[in-house]
């Protein structure tokens, strides 16, 4: 692509979608996935891992098998070590494939526990504080303050357990925990959708009417735009931007159907 055709681009109409914009469809706003990421990882001895999942009510379909996968990862704060003993073994049979040998299932308890880090999570969720129940800035201040040490390659020091020492957390723990962070985001967002694919698909008709009506003007533009260069802005931009307030799967999914439809259209 040519320096000439890196120049702003700036959109006829710009798409605002709300905090609430699919929250008729249950999706999960950002202040209700910051209050289940603050309740799920409170540290509470009277309240056994199952039912701190079933209690924020945002895993509905799925709670036995985050459970199982939390259990591995290490729900005890007290204790941070890898865990290949019997039952890590037996949680992680339950949501393997039953073909899994062994040894296949031991490797894929490290390649979990290398990847995500639910004890370091759970420190982090508690330092950050929350303020007058503003979960969805609790969220985004959780997002920050590992996005920020990340970004400075810099770790954290959290409170231990369970004397209250100082403890800290390197980079590669952060690293782990928001990629769970990430994970369960996208869980809970995944649990809505297929609850309302099952039992209500009609309260989409509205949503498909407006992504409907993109698929239109997508086609009005090809034929306006069909003497340009493929490699040019004005050609491969949308004359819209959509701005969201949220963590917007469903809008974005749907975009990228219309986008598929349409290039197997043309």
């Amino acid at each position: 692509m040519s320096l000439a055709s890196k120049v702003p681009f700036w959109s006829e109409t710009a798409i605002l979608l709300g905090a609430g914009a699919t929250a008729s469809l249950g999706v999960p706003t950002t202040e209700q996935m910051g209050k289940t990421i603050y309740r799920l990882a409170e540290e509470n001895g009277d309240i056994n891992l199952l039912e701190r999942i079933k209690a924020v009510y945002a895993f509905r379909g799925i709670e036995k098998e985050l459970e199982c996968f939390l259990s591995v990862l290490g729900d005890d704060l007290r204790n941070d070590g890898v865990n290949l003993g019997e039952d890590s073994m037996i949680n992680a049979k339950k949501i393997l494939p039953n073909e899994f040998s062994i040894e296949q299932t031991k490797t894929r308890i490290l390649q979990w526990m290398t990847n995500y880090d639910w004890n370091a999570l759970r420190r982090l969720a508690k330092k950050v504080p929350i303020e007058r129940n503003e979960y969805g800035r609790y969220l985004i201040d959780l997002y920050n303050i590992i996005d920020g040490s990340l970004l400075n390659n810099h770790g954290i020091q959290v409170q231990g357990i369970p004397n209250n020492d100082p403890m800290f957390l390197f980079p590669y723990r952060l690293k782990a925990a928001r990629n769970l962070l990430i994970l369960l985001s996208n869980l809970m967002m995944a649990c809505a959708y297929h609850k309302v694919v099952k039992d209500n698909p009609e309260i989409f008709e509205p949503y498909i009417k407006f992504i409907e009506t993109l698929y239109d003007l997508m086609q009005k533009e090809t034929v306006d735009l069909e003497n340009l260069k493929y490699n040019m802005r004005d050609f491969y931009l949308m004359s819209y931007s959509i701005v969201s307030f949220n963590f917007e799967p469903i809008f974005l999914w749907f975009r990228f159907f219309i986008n598929f439809v349409f290039s197997q259209t043309f």
